[in-house]
């Protein structure tokens, strides 16, 4: 081998080790692959079941409508039935209604529209109510149907000056085939059972339950 071959051999040699000797760069970490976010679809609240009840006017809005957007106020006898007075207001979160039945035979009260509630699902009707100044501890209510053609109506007891809770079962309301459709909540002052002819009840709530 001549001298300039085995210059050349040595040199491929030195560049081999000198490239067999080197550290290679370390290979980046792969990413792990990025998890999909679970869509989260609103849902609309559920209404309440029929034991939690049903406020169909608690009177805290200026605003003389019920939670049904039915409006309400005072009616009473006159013309050819022997003449009563009654008048309504809304005062301090509550329904005051006035009454005047002194005359023999008279009657008035308070009307409120229910726009065809159903009432099937519950089992009693729900008042809070007092008096203020004179008063009868002893009214009627009244619920109606078929825009009034059906009517039936119980009694309510034991008034008094201090805010009570007064509950009528539904069953009592024997009059109407069905609690379906009510057209109409009415308070009546008669006559012919209320203990004070002249004077003031007040209101706080009205619901189902």
């Amino acid at each position: 081998m001549s001298k300039k071959s085995i210059i050349f051999v040595f040199g491929l040699m030195l560049v081999t080790a000198l490239g067999c000797g080197k550290s290679q760069a370390p290979t980046a970490p792969i990413a792990p692959a990025e998890q999909a976010t679970p869509e989260v679809t609103a849902t609309a609240p559920e209404p309440p079941p029929a034991s939690a009840g049903f406020v169909i006017a608690d009177f805290n809005s200026a605003e003389r409508k019920n939670a049904l957007g039915g409006e309400f106020g005072a009616w009473a006898s006159a013309d050819d039935q022997p003449v009563a007075k009654c008048a309504d207001e809304l005062i301090g979160g509550a329904w005051k209604i006035s009454y005047d039945i002194t005359n023999e035979g008279s009657y008035c009260g308070s009307w409120m529209k229910l726009n065809n509630l159903d009432g099937s699902q519950y089992k009693n009707l729900i008042i809070v109510v007092k008096g203020e100044g004179e008063f009868s501890s002893k009214f009627f209510v009244e619920l109606k149907t078929d825009n009034g053609a059906r009517v039936s109506k119980a009694t309510v007891d034991g008034v008094t000056t201090d805010w009570k809770t007064i509950t009528i079962p539904l069953s009592q309301f024997k009059e109407l085939p069905s609690l379906q459709g009510l057209s109409e909540f009415t308070t009546v002052f008669d006559n012919q059972i209320a203990s004070v002819k002249k004077g003031t009840i007040l209101i706080d709530t009205i619901s189902l339950q």
